[in-house]
């Protein structure tokens, strides 16, 4: 008889698993037809370091997913070096033990530039692009790729 109760909590904790990601996929897809409704931008901010300016996307981003903490990550590697690439595509990826990895290439495709492995993040979405592109203050503006 015991066995069949192990049976059934095993079954049980399979199909609340199943439910939990399916929430969770359910979460991530609204989080970016959000997202996309942003293809412009009206007003821009200036970032924590003066350094970029963000669109009202990447803002709404930050505000969504709790994390301004990826915006100042993208604001704080723009070094000499890094500031003269004109284009910038930066990835988030989240991996299964919450850790993340942000990186920085000058276009897709090209070699990494910038990599930041980041040790816990709850940044709801597996993964997520921004484009950084160099205005005419000489800063860059961070925005979504529907606001480009």
């Amino acid at each position: 008889m015991g066995t069949n109760y192990a049976v059934a909590y095993r079954a049980l904790d399979s199909l609340r698993a199943a439910l939990e990601h399916t929430e969770q996929q359910r979460k991530q897809q609204k989080i970016l037809d959000d997202l996309r409704q942003h293809t412009g931008s009206c007003t821009f901010t200036r970032g924590f370091l003066n350094k970029c300016l963000y669109t009202e996307g990447a803002l709404d981003l930050a505000e969504t997913c709790g994390a301004y903490w990826l915006l100042e990550a993208i604001e704080s590697h723009q070094t000499n070096k890094v500031s003269r690439c004109p284009f910038q595509v930066w990835r988030i990826e989240k991996q299964p033990d919450n850790s993340a990895r942000l990186t920085m290439r000058e276009d897709s495709g090209q070699p990494v530039v910038v990599e930041q492995e980041i040790p816990y993040t709850d940044f709801p979405l597996d993964s997520y692009e921004l484009w950084a592109v160099k205005n005419e203050l000489d800063k860059h503006t961070v925005m979504l790729k529907s606001e480009y």
